[in-house]
């Protein structure tokens, strides 16, 4: 991954942070993404350490054009718990 403002490093550090120091179930990528946000979820999954998990459309949780966003979860995957110490 070749990005002029972050390296593979800053990538996995983010899903540690997220995952281990965090302890977060998923993360979110929705409709307001961003471009770092993006490239680490790709790494994750690249790795083999996240999968695709379930969608949240806010419109079918509080009613038609009362949603704001749409959004993608990623989880660990087993790979991913062994890779970040989080298998127990």
């Amino acid at each position: 991954m070749e990005n002029k403002d972050y390296t593979e490093n800053d990538l996995e550090d983010s899903l540690k942070r997220a995952f281990v120091d965090a302890r977060a179930d998923y993360i979110i990528l929705d409709t307001r993404r961003n471009k770092f946000l993006i490239d680490g979820i790709q790494y994750g999954l690249d790795k083999g350490w996240l999968y695709k998990g379930e969608d949240i459309d806010e419109d079918k949780i509080l009613g038609p054009g009362l949603g704001q966003y749409f959004a993608h979860t990623f989880r660990l995957t087993d790979n991913g718990k062994e890779y970040f110490g989080l298998n127990n």
